[in-house]
């Protein structure tokens, strides 16, 4: 009979542990169902809230654009008066300066005592060069080396200034070069190209000729008028 009650009580027990264990294991179902949900929630919260932000961004960019574009227009407006006003003076900077240039042997003329037509431009390293007294007198009595400036300063380039101490120096000097030989040397070679030239074509063409049938002469056309 013990042995019998026994028996029951473990059957017992055993259904009760089962019974237990698939609680647990429903529960354990439940929990990862709302986890699940609640991770799917999340992301989808998330990523609405990533939408809503990057909307706002577009937004915000649009807005600062649109007020940096109106903000350029009105300072080019604002500035479009000077730029205008700072091109045109420098237009009229620069035009002054060619005309200065080229009226400068009349202007300066005066107050170096010589002839305009003495002037020679040559427009770098310097401006001009004036042989004083050559178209009046036929005689020079000085040449000049001229650099015209038209702005606020007067101050020379580096080759301008090199040329000053060159003449300041009296490192001036005549030099008469003949090309006669030269010239003459550069006419042989080429008579003689020319020469080779004409050879080799007149070869050229007596081998042409001579590999081709001779072509005959046509005879001229014979008109006649009949009477009518």
């Amino acid at each position: 009979m013990l042995e019998v009650i026994l028996l029951f009580i473990v059957i017992v027990l055993a259904l009760v542990l089962y019974h237990e264990r698939a609680k647990v294991r429903l529960i354990q179902q439940e929990f990862e169902m709302q986890k699940r949900a609640l991770e799917e929630q999340l992301r989808r919260e998330i990523a609405a809230r990533e939408e809503l932000l990057r909307r706002e961004l577009a937004v915000k960019e649009e807005q600062l654009r649109k007020e940096a574009e109106l903000k350029l227009a009105e300072w080019i407006k604002e500035k479009e008066r000077e730029i205008r006003e700072d091109a045109i003076r420098r237009s009229v900077a620069v035009l002054l300066g060619r005309v200065g240039e080229q009226m400068a042997p009349l202007l300066m003329s005066r107050e170096l005592n010589f002839d305009p037509r003495d002037c020679r431009y040559i427009g770098t390293p310097v401006d001009y060069v004036v042989f004083k007294g050559l178209s009046d007198r036929g005689e020079v009595e000085e040449i000049l080396f001229v650099e015209v400036k038209t702005g606020k300063s007067s101050s020379l380039s580096e080759r301008e200034r090199a040329v000053r101490k060159a003449v300041e120096n009296k490192r001036v000097r005549w030099v008469t070069y003949n090309l006669r030989g030269a010239v003459e040397k550069i006419g042989t070679f080429l008579e003689r190209d020319i020469k080779s030239v004409v050879e080799g074509q007149m070869q050229e063409r007596l081998r042409e000729s001579a590999q081709s049938p001779a072509e005959k002469v046509p005879e001229p056309a014979i008109f006649s008028i009949e009477n009518s």
